[in-house]
């Protein structure tokens, strides 16, 4: 068995995942939203443009297209919608701790 106590590691993993984590965060946030609030949310504006507008219209327009011709037009597609998500900087776990 081979020691690897004094070795120095390191792991890197280079992908640009950007575009799947916002997809997938947008469709999360939907999805919650809807389980929270039912049909209020569904019918509301903000519901039928998140589910019409930005996901279901992507949905109809790529169905059935290649994997890269999908991932390509993902880009020109959700860039209008990169803002609707944001970074966490600071997780505040307690009231008193500050970031």
């Amino acid at each position: 068995m081979l020691s690897t106590n004094d070795q120095d590691w390191q792991i890197s993993v280079e992908k640009d995942l950007r575009l799947p984590a916002l997809v997938s965060l947008l469709k999360a946030a939907h999805l919650t939203l809807f389980e929270m609030l039912r049909y209020r949310y569904v019918l509301s504006a903000v519901g039928h443009f998140m589910g019409q507008s930005i996901l279901g219209k992507f949905f109809l327009q790529n169905e059935g297209l290649a994997k890269q011709a999908v991932i390509a037009n993902a880009y020109g597609h959700f860039r209008e919608f990169m803002n609707l998500v944001r970074p966490v900087h600071c997780l505040i776990v307690a009231p008193k701790e500050r970031c």
